[in-house]
Protein backbone atom coordinates (compact mmCIF):
# COMPACT_ATOMS: atom_id res chain seq x y z
CA UNK A 1 0.00 0.00 0.00
CA UNK A 2 1.35 3.36 -0.62
CA UNK A 3 2.94 5.04 2.40
CA UNK A 4 0.85 8.23 2.25
CA UNK A 5 -2.63 6.47 2.00
CA UNK A 6 -1.20 4.47 4.71
CA UNK A 7 -0.78 7.45 6.70
CA UNK A 8 -4.53 8.96 5.93
CA UNK A 9 -6.37 6.10 7.04
CA UNK A 10 -4.80 5.31 9.91
CA UNK A 11 -4.76 8.52 11.35
CA UNK A 12 -7.54 9.21 14.27
CA UNK A 13 -9.44 11.81 13.47
CA UNK A 14 -10.33 10.95 9.75
CA UNK A 15 -11.46 8.09 10.42
CA UNK A 16 -13.89 9.47 13.21
CA UNK A 17 -15.06 12.36 10.92
CA UNK A 18 -15.55 9.58 8.34
CA UNK A 19 -18.06 7.86 10.76
CA UNK A 20 -19.92 11.26 11.68
CA UNK A 21 -20.12 11.72 8.46
CA UNK A 22 -21.87 9.30 7.49
CA UNK A 23 -24.13 8.69 10.60
CA UNK A 24 -25.50 12.48 9.40
CA UNK A 25 -25.45 11.37 6.02
CA UNK A 26 -27.39 8.20 6.65
CA UNK A 27 -29.59 10.32 9.56
CA UNK A 28 -31.13 12.24 7.07
CA UNK A 29 -31.93 9.42 4.57
CA UNK A 30 -33.60 7.27 6.93
CA UNK A 31 -35.52 10.49 7.98
CA UNK A 32 -36.43 11.41 4.31
CA UNK A 33 -38.64 7.34 4.50
CA UNK A 34 -41.78 7.60 2.82
CA UNK A 35 -44.89 7.58 5.56
CA UNK A 36 -42.80 8.35 8.99
CA UNK A 37 -45.56 10.64 9.79
CA UNK A 38 -47.48 7.33 10.72
CA UNK A 39 -44.85 4.87 12.11
CA UNK A 40 -45.73 6.85 15.54
CA UNK A 41 -43.44 6.10 17.85
CA UNK A 42 -41.58 3.53 15.63
CA UNK A 43 -40.59 6.64 13.72
CA UNK A 44 -37.41 7.24 16.14
CA UNK A 45 -35.86 4.14 15.50
CA UNK A 46 -35.11 6.11 11.89
CA UNK A 47 -33.79 8.78 13.86
CA UNK A 48 -31.45 6.67 16.71
CA UNK A 49 -30.41 3.71 15.30
CA UNK A 50 -27.80 5.33 12.89
CA UNK A 51 -26.10 7.47 15.83
CA UNK A 52 -26.66 4.69 17.98
CA UNK A 53 -24.56 2.10 15.87
CA UNK A 54 -22.29 5.27 14.86
CA UNK A 55 -21.25 5.72 18.57
CA UNK A 56 -20.45 2.04 18.95
CA UNK A 57 -18.40 1.97 15.97
CA UNK A 58 -16.21 4.73 17.57
CA UNK A 59 -15.96 3.10 20.57
CA UNK A 60 -15.26 -0.44 19.09
CA UNK A 61 -12.43 1.80 16.84
CA UNK A 62 -11.01 3.48 19.80
CA UNK A 63 -10.39 0.21 21.86
CA UNK A 64 -9.42 -1.24 18.79
CA UNK A 65 -6.67 1.66 18.52
CA UNK A 66 -5.55 0.79 22.16
CA UNK A 67 -4.46 -3.00 21.42
CA UNK A 68 -3.87 -3.17 17.52
CA UNK A 69 -1.72 -0.41 15.96
CA UNK A 70 -2.78 -1.85 12.24
CA UNK A 71 -5.66 -2.12 10.33
CA UNK A 72 -7.83 -0.19 12.43
CA UNK A 73 -10.00 1.41 9.37
CA UNK A 74 -10.93 -1.66 8.62
CA UNK A 75 -13.32 -1.34 12.00
CA UNK A 76 -14.33 1.86 10.48
CA UNK A 77 -15.57 0.43 7.15
CA UNK A 78 -17.35 -2.19 8.69
CA UNK A 79 -18.94 -0.29 10.84
CA UNK A 80 -20.05 2.30 8.17
CA UNK A 81 -21.29 -0.89 5.85
CA UNK A 82 -23.63 -1.76 8.89
CA UNK A 83 -24.78 1.74 9.04
CA UNK A 84 -25.72 1.56 5.71
CA UNK A 85 -27.45 -1.44 5.35
CA UNK A 86 -29.36 -0.45 9.11
CA UNK A 87 -29.90 3.06 7.63
CA UNK A 88 -31.41 1.39 3.89
CA UNK A 89 -33.64 -1.57 6.49
CA UNK A 90 -35.44 1.14 8.01
CA UNK A 91 -35.87 3.45 5.00
CA UNK A 92 -37.47 0.21 3.39
CA UNK A 93 -39.26 -0.50 7.08
CA UNK A 94 -37.81 -4.00 6.33
CA UNK A 95 -36.44 -3.91 10.12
Amino acid sequence: MNKDIKTVIDKLWNNIGLILAVVIAFTIFTMSAPNLDTAGLGGLANLFFPAVFGGITILVYLISRIFIRKWNWVISIIGIVYIGYISVMLFFDKL
